[in-house]
């Protein structure tokens, strides 16, 4: 029998029967074939009928590794009570946000994972979601940005992510400046809603 042969095979008698013991059965044999694409199309078949944890980490892995980002959202949102059994279940769903450009929802789970975790993929994914996108063809980006100057410390937020902090030095005659740099012919920068307050400094 030649390679793959035995997995066609399962998969034309579930077709003609829609039997769960062939179902089973074919995705079992996917698994050992490492055959992502088909398992994308049957193992959440086979999860929605067992509701089982370990379909479901078979149905999102073969998810994710197809690429099937959003398919991995939608399936921790219609099975939540086994999603939240794994923190790998979270991770895999954080990424999926990640590459779907959907970065603060990513960067939260990020944050959950590293807080309670000590996984490299989590830090990695906390890295990454640090800094959201700025710029994107054909899609208008806003973020809100609040810069503090207190005692000599400055500290930058981003949609309220702390992304700097330092100590500066003002002198008695200071002017705030907002600019920004120039990127691709597609970026258009507007600046808006700007607001200040200034204190006398403390004694």
């Amino acid at each position: 029998m030649e390679k793959g042969d035995e997995a066609e095979r399962l998969r034309q008698l579930y077709e003609a029967g829609k039997d769960f013991t062939h179902l089973q059965l074919l995705v079992n044999t996917l698994v050992r074939q490492n055959d992502h694409r088909q398992l994308a199309i049957y193992a959440p078949i086979l999860l929605r009928e067992s509701k089982r944890i370990e379909d479901y980490g078979v149905a999102q892995q073969a998810l994710y590794f197809g690429r099937q980002y959003l398919q991995v959202v939608a399936l921790a949102v219609e099975f939540p009570d086994l999603h939240k059994l794994n923190d790998d279940f979270l991770a895999f769903e954080g990424w999926s946000l990640f590459h779907l450009g959907r970065v603060m929802e990513a960067r939260w789970i990020a944050r959950a994972l590293v807080a309670r975790r000590a996984d490299s993929n989590d830090r990695e994914l906390d890295v990454n979601t640090a800094i959201p996108a700025l710029a994107a063809v054909g899609t208008i980006i806003t973020h809100d940005y609040t810069v503090f100057i207190v005692q000599g410390k400055t500290t930058i937020t981003l949609d309220g992510v702390q992304i700097f902090s330092g100590d500066i030095t003002v002198p008695p005659v200071a002017y705030f400046y907002v600019t920004s740099s120039t990127g691709g012919k597609f970026e258009q920068t507007v600046i808006s809603n700007l607001s200040a307050t200034v204190s006398a400094p403390s004694p």
